[in-house]
């Protein structure tokens, strides 16, 4: 690797800010760039850059612009400012009205595969940039540990040590990148996409992650999420993160607010029924889509779990129950479908004992008012109290049979009888729904 791609030019950070101004950030102000606070490089440094960007995107053969080339915040401001696209000419700001139509479609700058480790980044406007670094080829599970590292190591983007505080990466591409101690501390990290990124060690404080593509990302017990925003409040059901497949291992998500989080992205992604383009998707791909959402529930329920949070938990083990009589349906089984329905019904999968309780009365209301119609046929007649009061014993395998010279085939003991065989299979659903709940614990 030549000098020039290893390091920026040295006599960039010495330059002197242009006349009647009395520093760079100053003089960029002025040019309505106020993301920008280093000098402007030299200009064969440009020439180098431009001849660089020029340089198509060939996936096949590996071939990207800025490929193991070392960039500083210099550079990337001024790739930035001299970025073209989509007939205008500057980064993609989404909160630039000029832009706000167009910001969703116009790319960013295609910094795939850079070396940006220890970047000065911080407050850039980065929406929609492509920094992906992604294994060609063999999938990690086709390789070894020490071939993933080596291999990941030599074709990820690196953004080690990286400052991104307050950056603007809405919708920006991190797939595969190596994020190790980069500090994204209050980045905007809407729908942004980290699947398969390495972040052990990396600062998500304050971080907002709405809508954002987490899946098989790496964080370890060093990663900080610290009050990390999941969901805006107003919009809980639609830009939770995706999370399938992250590997935890061990990262504080105690001081995340749960709360505002009613479903993870994963199954949010699951229940469109078109995909990004607009196109419909095909069953398989829902299928796995479904298979995702349980799978994602069921990993965040233990990890949450493991740290104390059980009542968080316990929400997000009712989603995956309630996902997976969803994938019961689509599987057409039927019988565990219907089984599955009856729990949700009656317990709530014993997430929602209310629900037990509005069963019973129901169960016993009804036999209740099925025997206060029937008991003109016994002597004395039944009036409502005792017709209730039939019912409970009943319900419970406590029954009597009310009134003189009643036989066992009168149709009030055979309904009282159905009634016995109801509650017990009722008290044996909620008991065992109710203990595995427990002790799943």
């Amino acid at each position: 690797m030549s000098e020039q791609q290893s390091q920026p030019a040295a006599d960039t950070i010495a330059r002197p800010a242009p006349n009647g101004y009395s520093s760079w950030p100053d003089y960029w102000k002025a040019q309505e760039m106020p993301w920008r606070t280093e000098p402007e490089i030299d200009v064969e440094r440009q020439h180098y850059l431009m001849e660089r960007r020029a340089i198509g995107v060939d996936t096949s053969r590996g071939a990207f612009p800025f490929r193991e080339v070392k960039l500083n915040r210099a550079d990337v401001e001024w790739l930035l400012a001299t970025h073209e696209s989509g007939g205008q000419v500057g980064p993609v700001q989404w909160n630039d009205p000029n832009q706000k139509e167009d910001a969703l479609k116009r790319p960013g700058i295609n910094l795939a595969y850079a070396n940006l480790q220890g970047a000065k980044l911080q407050g850039l406007p980065l929406a929609n940039t492509c920094m992906v670094g992604v294994i060609g080829g063999r999938q990690d599970s086709e390789l070894s540990s020490g071939e993933t590292v080596i291999i990941r190591q030599q074709t990820a983007v690196h953004l080690e040590r990286a400052d991104l505080r307050h950056a603007d990466l809405t919708k920006a591409v991190l797939s595969g990148a190596y994020l190790n101690r980069t500090d994204l501390s209050w980045a905007c990290l809407v729908n942004a996409k980290f699947s398969t990124a390495f972040m052990g060690g990396a600062d998500l404080f304050r971080a907002q992650l709405m809508g954002a593509d987490l899946r098989e990302v790496n964080w370890d017990s060093t990663t900080s999420v610290r009050q990390a925003e999941l969901a805006t409040k107003r919009k809980r059901w639609k830009d939770a993160p995706q999370i399938g497949d992250l590997r935890w291992n061990d990262a504080n998500l105690t001081t995340i607010v749960w709360e505002k989080v009613k479903i993870l992205g994963d199954e949010r992604v699951a229940r469109q029924r078109k995909d990004e383009n607009g196109k419909p998707k095909k069953r398989a791909q829902r299928d796995e889509e479904f298979d995702l959402a349980v799978r994602a529930n069921r990993q965040l329920v233990t990890t949450l779990r493991s740290q104390g949070e059980n009542e968080q938990s316990d929400r997000f083990a009712s989603r995956a129950l309630r996902l997976r009589r969803i994938v019961l349906r689509r599987e057409r089984k039927y019988p565990r479908y219907l089984g599955s329905v009856f729990l949700n019904l009656t317990s709530g999968y014993g997430y929602r004992p209310t629900r037990s309780f509005i069963t019973y009365l129901l169960v016993v209301g009804a036999f209740a008012f099925t025997y206060y119609l029937l008991g003109n046929n016994v002597n004395p007649p039944l009036d409502p109290l005792s017709a209730v009061v039939f019912s409970i014993t009943s319900f419970h395998g406590r029954g009597f049979v009310p009134g003189e010279n009643v036989l066992l085939n009168n149709p009030l003991a055979v309904i009282a009888a159905c009634e016995a065989i109801v509650g017990l299979l009722l008290e044996i659903i909620l008991i065992a729904t109710f203990t595995q709940r427990f002790f799943a614990r």
